[in-house]
């Protein structure tokens, strides 16, 4: 019988390959998310559900960036603070990636990320205490699959991965890369 990891690998060769990066202050929200995304069919990679005990985590998640079809960062005040998202970018551009960035506040996106087409959860997630020393109180009830804005942004996330292979497409702001 096949590894636990072996079984991972070839199930994640069907249909486009997506790589999840993220800080973990937003797990929660991600996780809802990446669920979501894989109700399309595509193979995610995301750390927690994807590493084993025992793997080399740096060089595992190295490889499924490399090996991924489009690499989507879930952008925030975390994610923004976070020295493992910025690795984890920096190789995505470095290697050429699809790029989607999902915006979940109003921290802006580097020049560097800010040139791909975004998709805006903003709306979907609204802060009700702001403390610097922690993540803040979030409502998460636009997850829930009646929610109007979240039904629009899970369509706008799977049209957008399901085409991980194609082109250039118009930014949120009407350019075009």
């Amino acid at each position: 019988m096949p590894r636990r990891s072996q079984r991972k690998k070839r199930r994640a060769t069907t249909g486009p390959r997506l790589f999840i990066s993220y800080s973990r202050e937003d797990d929660f929200i991600v996780g809802t998310m990446a669920e979501m995304i894989r109700l399309g069919g595509p193979a995610v990679f995301r750390d927690t559900d994807s590493l084993s005990p025992g793997d080399e985590w740096q060089p595992t998640i190295s490889k499924a960036i490399s090996e991924c079809d489009a690499f989507v960062i879930f952008w925030c005040r975390h994610a923004q603070a976070s020295k493992s998202v910025r690795a984890e970018w920096e190789q995505a551009l470095d290697e050429k990636k699809r790029i989607v960035p999902v915006l979940l506040d109003e921290t802006p996106l580097p020049d560097q990320l800010g040139r791909y087409q975004w998709i805006d959860c903003r709306s979907l997630i609204a802060e009700t205490s702001h403390n610097d020393q922690g993540p803040p109180v979030v409502i998460r009830r636009a997850f829930e699959p009646t929610h109007l804005a979240g039904l629009q942004a899970r369509q706008e996330l799977w049209a957008i991965l399901s085409r991980a292979d194609s082109g250039p497409t118009a930014r949120s702001d009407g350019a075009t890369d």
